[in-house]
């Protein structure tokens, strides 16, 4: 009985949002001739699917070619969230495939969200485990990679799976940003902005309790009503923490958020890129005949109809349109993106707008 309440009160949300969205953005529906994923998955020929969390197809068009050289063709995700899209995707066990994830919902454990990775693939490799940055809330793209090196020499006969967090928040570049910014800062008084950053992020636990679930659900429905923007004002008056990444991520950022959320999405994206990068010169060096296909569990709403994240049930094309790439070529050896991240954030005059933003907050820390 509680679960039909739960899913009819989700596809009542969901209706209202999709609703919504499309009342200013009608280009956003699917088209429904577009292949689809699910199909390329099981039907085409690949020796390693590489997939990036939240990965839209829009800002995927729009960076690749100063990564890779390659076939790209939109395609519909059979989810617009991941849980959605494992449980749509892979109906039977695959004992041909190794599943490397920094996503904590495929694991080796326990069944996450009706999805039990476990019984389904031959092997999942549960990078989350023990590479997971309690600073960060993430899993970094090196120890991904980290672990397809040490993982691919032994199980190079199967197909292989690479699950990145990235470009899904937290945005990577954001807390290089206030790390910066925050020692231009030392001398307004003896707080630590980082400190305080830490303290705040929201706690993503690895197996969530039925209460978090109960206290989840009824915050995202609540969001969902009232827009992310209004609630995130409200939580922030009410001194309440963030619930997920991107409610953070508003919370540090100027007007426009929806701007500056989009202009750190593209950023995470261009990090993950350059790993993604590095993983395949390297596969591609030594074993040239193996077919790499880069794509996305789903996509992400960055601020469309003042909506943010991927809810689970809702098909409009920002979260189930995403990109499947075939790399014929690496176009060169890659950069870290460290090192350009400094000028990325100059480019966008994020920096100057962030330290005003920090200011005001480390002051009223101060009163507090």
């Amino acid at each position: 009985m509680t679960s039909s309440i739960v899913n009819i009160t989700r596809r009542l949300m969901n209706s209202y949002m999709r609703a919504k969205i499309l009342r200013h953005h009608k280009s956003f529906v699917a088209n429904v001739y577009t292949p689809r994923q699910r199909d390329l998955i099981h039907n085409s020929s690949w020796d390693i699917l590489i997939v990036l969390d939240a990965c839209r197809y829009d800002y995927f068009s729009k960076v690749y070619r100063d990564y890779f050289e390659g076939d790209l063709m939109k395609v519909i995700s059979s989810g617009s969230a991941t849980s959605e899209w494992l449980r749509n995707t892979f109906t039977s066990k695959y004992n041909d495939i190794i599943y490397i994830s920094a996503n904590p919902v495929i694991n080796s454990l326990v069944p996450v969200f009706g999805f039990n990775a476990r019984e389904t693939f031959f092997k999942v490799i549960d990078v989350w485990n023990w590479a997971w940055n309690e600073t960060l809330k993430t899993v970094l793209p090196s120890s991904v990679n980290s672990a397809v090196k040490k993982i691919f020499p032994k199980y190079s006969r199967k197909k292989i799976i690479i699950h990145y967090l990235q470009p899904h928040a937290p945005y990577l570049g954001l807390l290089v940003l206030i790390r910066k910014v925050s020692r231009l800062l030392d001398h307004i008084g003896n707080v630590s902005l980082v400190d305080d950053v830490i303290k705040t992020r929201t706690t993503m636990p690895r197996i969530c309790s039925i209460v978090n679930n109960v206290i989840n659900f009824v915050d995202r429905r609540i969001t969902e009503l009232m827009g992310f923007e209004r609630v995130l004002k409200f939580r922030n008056y009410l001194g309440l923490r963030p619930r997920i990444p991107i409610e953070e991520t508003l919370m540090w950022l100027p007007e426009p958020k929806n701007h500056w959320v989009r202009v750190l999405y593209e950023l995470n994206l261009r990090i993950v890129m350059e790993y993604v990068a590095e993983i395949s010169f390297s596969v591609l060096k030594t074993n040239p005949q193996k077919q790499i296909i880069i794509t996305a569990d789903h996509g992400e709403l960055l601020g469309e109809g003042k909506y943010y994240d991927h809810p689970q049930g809702l098909h409009v094309a920002p979260l189930i349109e995403v990109p499947w790439f075939k790399i014929r070529k690496v176009k060169r050896a890659p950069r870290r993106s460290v090192l350009k991240l400094k000028h990325e954030i100059e480019k966008f005059e994020l920096q100057r707008k962030v330290s005003v933003t920090m200011k005001r907050i480390n002051l009223r820390l101060m009163k507090n």
